[in-house]
């Protein structure tokens, strides 16, 4: 990476990735060069019948400069989690199996190596929101996040399998289990440094 960038601008970035599509750059001004892949869903994913960690793929989004350049992801790619707990009931979530199986059937050996049980410990957080009439309103909750890091080293279409529990605090365990297939959107295209930053 090229260059240092705050965190709202790499959140800026990493929500730029679906629109990096084929565009018109235009004759003049500075543009980038989007070099990219996205993992996505094959089919929607339905609704749990219990507590379920959000799932995603992290894809390593970095942006060479601030005035033109290079957007690009690089492998190995991580697997970010996150959930939110509102009725503070759970002290940490653990991850007792991962598996990432191509289509070929088989496993990548960053998810095999990894060792489990991996454990994310809940902590506080304070969410603040405007709501009608300029009122400020917050809300208090567990959020439960984290990154596993490394598991997905190819650009190829896979299945993901992670199970666990969600910990309560007197001990008791809620289990789960995630089952999700992905495949590969590419992106080679240009776009101009205004469609990059209207995105932010």
């Amino acid at each position: 990476m090229k260059a240092t960038f705050s965190l709202v601008c790499l959140i800026c970035f990493c929500a730029l990735m679906p629109s990096c599509s084929q565009s018109n750059a235009g004759a003049t001004g500075l543009s980038y060069k989007c070099d990219t892949v996205m993992f996505v869903p094959v089919a929607p994913i339905p609704p749990a019948a219990g507590p379920q960690p959000n799932i995603h793929i992290d894809t390593n989004v970095k942006m060479s400069s601030m005035f033109g350049g290079t957007i690009k992801t690089s492998p190995p790619y991580s697997i970010g989690i996150d959930y939110s707990d509102e009725t503070f009931t759970y002290a940490e979530a653990e991850f007792t199996k991962l598996v990432v199986t191509y289509n070929d059937g088989t496993d990548d050996p960053g998810a095999t190596a990894q060792k489990l049980p991996l454990r994310f410990a809940a902590r506080p957080y304070e969410a603040t929101n405007s709501v009608a009439g300029g009122r400020i309103e917050k809300t208090r909750l567990l959020v439960i996040s984290g990154k596993i890091s490394g598991v997905i080293s190819q650009d190829k279409p896979f299945t993901l399998q992670l199970e666990g529990n969600f910990i309560k605090n007197d001990g008791s365990k809620i289990p789960f289990a995630i089952k999700h297939k992905y495949e590969v959107q590419r992106d080679k295209s240009i776009k101009s440094w205004s469609e990059v930053m209207s995105g932010c």
